[in-house]
């Protein structure tokens, strides 16, 4: 496993904090976390819209879009 340095804005970095204090895990667990979660996001998405078979079988996305505006729902992850 290799290092990376990652400079992140105080008020994103703000976030993970809270997150990983809730989750109980380590600042690096959950910043190693969050960016898997993320990139399993994407590759989601992305069999989607290339409409590989399997893909979405989980249902429609929950997650708030510009569109819908308010705060960010913790309970759609």
């Amino acid at each position: 496993m290799r290092g990376v340095m990652v400079t992140l804005p105080d008020s994103l970095l703000e976030k993970v904090r809270e997150r990983a204090a809730r989750d109980v895990r380590s600042l690096k667990e959950e910043l190693q976390w969050l960016i898997q979660m993320a990139l399993e996001h994407l590759e989601e998405c992305e069999a989607r819209r290339q409409g590989l078979p399997g893909a979405g079988a989980a249902g429609p996305e929950t997650h708030h879009t510009h569109q819908q505006g308010g705060e960010h729902d913790a309970q759609s992850e």
